[in-house]
């Protein structure tokens, strides 16, 4: 019997992994051509893994992604939300509760009933988004975007498995027809912006938890 999840998947992609209890490891040569036999020492049973399968994001975490506006969430959503921009460390918690609750929209990543990652579209005023835009350097823009992404965080145990890429793909899909910004000192979501066509404003500059900020502007 293959473990739960996986009955429909083809047994000619079982080559390289082997189910083994509550675990799903890589075999060796030998054991690899067993499996063709269905001889894995004393447990036959093979797991049905896809050549590009993530074990962890299919199985063992079975991810599950919520998209709420903020009137929509719970108590308990807010304050668990709340919990992991507070140890993200890269906000100012003076009424983070009332700023959460001002979003527009809030996304939530659950990883085997665990709150994973996070993710939110802040909305912004045009005097906020104007302080940012003249810390770069540059010259005032006739229309900027009031619509920021920002909270993005993923528990340090969760990394690795682009649950907060997907986050922020879905967010953006909520405002596909309005312009939207980002400030980020992290390479890695650098990386994100830039590959969904943000265009970089400015030069970098120094914020309270990070010195070397950028600014992302996506324009309709």
């Amino acid at each position: 019997m293959l473990p739960r999840g996986f009955e429909s998947l083809p047994l000619r992609h079982c080559l390289k992994y082997l189910w083994r209890g509550a675990r799903v490891v890589e075999g060796n040569g030998l054991e690899n051509r067993q499996a063709r036999k269905g001889l894995v020492g004393s447990n036959p049973t093979l797991s049905a893994i896809k050549k590009y399968l993530i074990i962890e994001y299919f199985f063992m975490d079975n991810p599950k992604i919520i998209i709420k506006r903020p009137q929509d969430c719970t108590k308990s959503d807010i304050k668990q939300l709340e919990k992991l921009v507070v140890e993200g460390g890269q906000v100012n918690t003076d009424g983070l509760d009332k700023k959460i609750k001002e979003c527009m929209f809030l996304a939530f990543c659950y990883a085997n009933n665990e709150l994973a990652s996070i993710a939110a579209l802040k909305n912004k005023s045009a005097e906020y988004v104007e302080s940012v835009y003249a810390k770069t350097g540059e010259a005032n823009s006739k229309s900027l975007p009031l619509i920021e992404i920002g909270y993005c965080f993923t528990n340090h145990h969760h990394r690795g498995k682009k649950y907060n890429s997907n986050l922020v793909d879905k967010l953006l899909l909520k405002v596909k027809d309005k312009s939207v910004f980002a400030t980020t000192g992290n390479p890695v979501m650098k990386s994100f912006f830039e590959k969904r066509g943000f265009r970089r404003v400015g030069e970098p500059y120094a914020g309270i938890y990070n010195k070397d900020i950028i600014l992302y502007f996506k324009n309709i």
